[in-house]
């Protein structure tokens, strides 16, 4: 709107250089973070559409306060939009490198903070239910899914997918960046930035994505 004062921010995305950004100084950092996604999801593949997810931080490396208005935290400068880290599930670590599945119907991202970790559907009555990274139970066809389906794992610093003997009926396969379909058994195969994690049963596809 022309006369009113907004903040000229450099805006710091995963994997892209600052850009320049004129923002109300009475939108909060966590409203800044919805625009954010709203615009950039589309071009960065690995963005999810879930703000909670995301924090930013000033180039000092605090964060800002999620609720304040920017114009109490900021007058200009730059930000970078960061991936908050939960606690880590006992006898994981965080992946050597950045790791997400994206739905390829749905578009969700689902980031993947610790490895090993599961895809499959949450159940607290059974082992592991802190592993589950991927829980798929919402999907359409999720119901589809084992509870325990597809271990993931770093294999000599590369990631790596395994099915879960438990979902032995249940086939995972890996459709590669040239067409190629590799089955997946309980041997861990690694899947490489592009490949596309299919689950047959319940048509879901999840496409790797290894940002650099």
């Amino acid at each position: 709107m022309t006369g009113v004062n907004r903040i000229t921010l450099q805006v710091e995305l995963p994997g892209r250089q600052p850009e320049e950004a004129r923002v109300l100084p009475n939108l909060t950092a966590m409203q800044f973070i919805d625009a954010i996604l709203t615009e950039f999801r589309n071009e960065i593949e690995h963005l999810s559409d879930v703000p909670a997810r995301y924090q930013l931080v000033r180039s000092g490396g605090t964060a800002l306060d999620d609720d304040r208005p920017l114009g109490d935290q900021l007058r200009e400068g730059q930000v970078r939009l960061v991936e908050r880290r939960p606690k880590l599930p006992d006898g994981t670590a965080a992946p050597s490198r950045p790791c997400y599945l994206r739905d390829l119907a749905s578009g969700t991202v689902y980031p993947i903070l610790w490895l090993p970790a599961l895809i499959g559907r949450s159940d607290a009555n059974l082992p592991n239910n802190e592993l589950i990274a991927v829980d798929l139970a919402s999907a359409p066809a999720g119901r589809r899914v084992s509870r325990r389906h597809v271990r993931l794992s770093d294999v000599r610093g590369q990631f790596a997918v395994a099915r879960v003997p438990e979902s032995h009926a249940n086939p995972v396969n890996v459709r590669r960046t040239d067409g190629t379909v590799e089955d997946v058994a309980e041997t861990p195969v690694v899947a490489r930035h592009g490949d596309v994690l299919v689950l047959p049963h319940s048509q879901i596809e999840l496409k790797v994505l290894l940002p650099v």
